[in-house]
């Protein structure tokens, strides 16, 4: 996508978000197939999640199927599986989004 860096298998990065800063490592990247990543999600100082998460992409017809699942250990009450789901939701909806507007 423009104005998205490339990632590698190993990079790092900071995702700032609306109310948390997430810190993203790529664990396994296999184009066309998969994405493995961690990430810790920070509110300030709280250390509020850590999660790991796979995008899999299957063929379709002439589209793409994305898979994703993830598990995440929430800490100290800072957030909700329904709050992670929907905040998830919206990146998904961004995404298509994006997608429709590219072609």
């Amino acid at each position: 996508m423009k104005g998205f860096p490339r990632r590698r298998q190993g990079g790092e990065c900071r995702l700032p978000q609306r109310r948390a800063d997430a810190f993203l490592q790529h664990q396994d990247i296999m184009p066309n197939q998969r994405i493995v990543y961690s990430y810790e999600l920070l509110f300030g100082e709280t250390r509020v999640s850590v999660s790991l998460a796979t995008i899999e992409l299957i063929a379709d017809g002439k589209g793409t199927r994305l898979i994703l699942t993830e598990q995440g250990a929430i800490f100290d009450g800072h957030d909700t599986p329904n709050t992670r789901e929907h905040g998830t939701g919206e990146l998904l909806d961004a995404l298509g989004a994006a997608l429709e507007a590219a072609e």
